[in-house]
C-alpha cells in the first residue's frame, strides 16, 4: 500500500533528525493550514501508528543530560566555541517498548512541547527502512510534492 501524503511528510522530517511528535502536527498544519488543530492531532497519530506498524519509523523518549568533559570538548570544537563558554548537554534516546507504543502515540499529552519539565519529550525518527523508503519517493508531475510511485 503506498504511502499517504501525511505519511510522506512525516516520514521526510524523521529522515532528517529526531522529530518531537509535537512536530508532527506542526509538520501536518503546513500542508493543509485550514484545518482545526483536533483533525491535525487525529492526523498525526493516524500516519505515525502506520509508519510505526510498517517498522519506517520509531518513537523514543528524548532527554538530556549534562556533558561529559570529552563530550563537551568535542561538541565545542565542532561547533568552533569554547568549552568553557556554555554548558554543554548530551541527547539520551530511550526508545518506546514495542508494547507501549500505541499508548504513547494515542495520549494527546505525548504530543507537547513541554518535554524537559515532564523528564523530556515524545520523538520519532526513521529507521533503515525508513531512509530506505525515503529514498524510493518520487516527486509529482509538478515538481511540487513527493509521491510514492508504489
Amino acid at each position: 500500500m503506498p504511502l499517504t501524503d501525511d505519511q510522506i511528510r512525516l516520514l521526510s522530517r524523521a529522515t532528517e533528525d529526531w522529530t518531537g511528535l509535537y512536530e508532527a502536527v506542526w509538520e501536518l498544519r503546513t500542508g493543509q493550514p485550514r484545518l482545526a488543530d483536533t483533525e491535525l492531532l487525529r492526523r498525526a497519530k493516524n500516519a505515525l501508528s502506520e509508519l510505526v506498524r510498517r517498522n519506517l519509523v520509531y518513537i523514543c523518549r528524548l532527554q538530556s543530560r549534562p556533558a561529559t568533559e570529552e563530550e563537551a570538548t568535542r561538541y565545542a570544537a565542532d561547533a568552533g566555541f569554547s568549552s568553557e563558554s556554555r554548558r554543554w548537554q548530551t541527547p539520551v534516546e530511550t526508545p518506546v517498548a514495542p508494547d507501549t507504543v500505541d499508548a504513547v502515540l494515542q495520549d494527546d499529552r505525548s504530543y507537547g512541547p513541554e518535554g524537559e519539565e515532564r523528564g523530556g519529550h515524545y520523538c520519532f525518527a526513521a529507521t533503515a527502512n525508513g531512509q530506505a523508503a525515503y529514498r524510493q519517493l518520487q516527486w509529482d508531475s509538478t515538481g511540487q510534492k513527493l509521491v510514492d510511485p508504489g
